[in-house]
């Protein structure tokens, strides 16, 4: 049964993860807290940092070979200055986030993983969202179509070999992808929109029975703060654009692999090492935000 049907409304621009109209209420909360306040101020150091660097996340990027760590730079380097131009109002900070996203759109290709793609469409995607209001008709349609062709339609496309069909915690990122980039540009596809929606809805929670029964996850410690992060990304968006996670919270085991994570982890900082990870097991923010949710069920 599908999820989202079409009497179903969504609001405008911005809204993924953070609504027209919220930042006033965010800012009074982080200065209420000083650790969320700590966290603000090393985004906003980060920006300040990234006006001073020339090259663009992709600019060096080898043709036709878009690295995971393109990906991953030029994720943080979006986020980071589309929430500094939504939190701060500085023109540079938007001028800059733009010629970010502007780089990815372009040079925006098929990487040889998957959830690369994803990853890189999950940024755009927010990137787009939250500069919406300031950017103009011929670069919102331009971002829209780029969205849509290199990013939702080429994760859909079947994969050239056997051996590059997604693992599990492959397709959790691959979900992320297509929700954020379905929510992007919701209002110019209306049907399609839902239809990926609803079909990453089901996904997810048939990949969710990966956490049954009590949080533990079949691939390392790696996988699974990567899987998981990104999963939380998707539910979080949901949550936004349409006030309900879709009963994805309500899959046993979820909500207590932050649990997981924790046992995972040796006071050396190092992690039980088993399913190809690295042996460096940072605490990982999603924990943070999987306890949130279990306080508020």
């Amino acid at each position: 049964m599908d999820s989202i049907s079409a009497a179903v409304t969504i609001s405008e621009h911005p809204r993924i993860l953070l609504c027209q109209g919220e930042e006033q209420a965010l800012l009074q909360v982080i200065q209420s807290d000083s650790s969320l306040r700590l966290v603000h101020n090393l985004l906003l150091s980060q920006c300040d940092s990234l006006l001073l660097i020339k090259r663009t996340a992709l600019s060096s990027m080898r043709v036709g070979r878009m690295q995971h760590s393109d990906v991953r730079e030029a994720l943080r380097r979006l986020f980071a200055l589309a929430y500094g131009w939504r939190l701060t109002g500085r023109p540079d900070y938007f001028d800059r986030a733009k010629q970010e996203l502007w780089m990815v759109l372009i040079v925006f290709s098929n990487p040889e993983q998957v959830e690369h793609l994803a990853e890189i469409t999950t940024a755009a995607s927010l990137a787009y969202d939250w500069l919406y209001v300031n950017l103009s008709t011929r670069e919102r349609d331009f971002a829209q179509k780029t969205i849509l062709q290199k990013g939702i339609e080429a994760a859909l496309a079947p994969r050239d070999s056997s051996w590059s069909v997604p693992t599990d915690y492959q397709k959790q990122v691959i979900n992320t992808g297509l929700v954020f980039g379905t929510l992007a540009i919701y209002e110019t596809q209306p049907d399609l929109a839902r239809s990926i929606l609803n079909r990453s809805i089901r996904s997810t929670r048939q990949l969710l029975s990966l956490y049954e029964p009590d949080g533990a996850y079949p691939y390392g410690y790696s996988a699974w703060s990567y899987a998981t992060s990104f999963t939380a990304l998707l539910i979080s968006a949901l949550q936004t654009g349409f006030k309900t996670d879709f009963g994805l919270l309500d899959q046993p085991g979820f909500l207590k692999t932050a649990s997981y994570g924790l046992h995972m982890r040796a006071p050396s900082g190092n992690c039980f090492n088993y399913g190809e990870t690295v042996l460096e097991a940072p605490l990982q923010p999603v924990q943070f935000w999987l306890a949130s949710q279990a306080d508020n069920q």
